[in-house]
């Protein structure tokens, strides 16, 4: 990948954070056009290999959540806690939810990936997704049968 230039990594950190590409164009601070010629330079920008690249390792590194950026590192300690503490108080649901999150996001169950679900990464989900699914497990509503 090459090195991007000042204003293409900002359109590429604006984008990741789903501002209108449009709009990150202009913000970005390239020159000139607004409005439908500023949406059809920043459709140019997003055809670059690139610029795709760029936004995908910046939204795989971190999301925005509450204007708190949480890395998937951190989401991955939390859960490791959440399992050591679910153990610790036998809650043993919570305790195997938390390791499968975290087998999940290190890709340890493929034959889930190889049958076709969909099935949301970790690093997409929002720390409370992540809470209501490791509650809900303790309280026994996700139980596998």
């Amino acid at each position: 990948m090459r090195i991007l230039d000042a204003m293409e990594e900002r359109f590429c950190q604006l984008v990741a954070q789903d501002v209108d590409a449009a709009e990150a164009y202009v913000a970005a601070g390239f020159p000139g056009p607004c409005g439908k010629a500023a949406q059809i330079a920043a459709d140019r920008l997003m055809v670059d290999a690139d610029i795709r690249d760029r936004i995908e390792a910046i939204k795989d590194a971190s999301y925005e959540e509450d204007g708190t950026t949480v890395s998937k590192e951190r989401i991955c300690k939390e859960l490791w806690q959440t399992y050591l503490r679910s153990t610790a108080a036998g809650q043993h649901v919570a305790a195997n939810r938390a390791l499968e999150l975290l087998g999940k996001e290190k890709g340890m169950f493929s034959e889930a990936k190889k049958k076709g679900k969909d099935q949301k990464k970790i690093g997409d989900m929002s720390l409370e997704e992540l809470r209501v699914i490791i509650a809900s497990d303790a309280r026994g509503k996700n139980r596998v049968q």
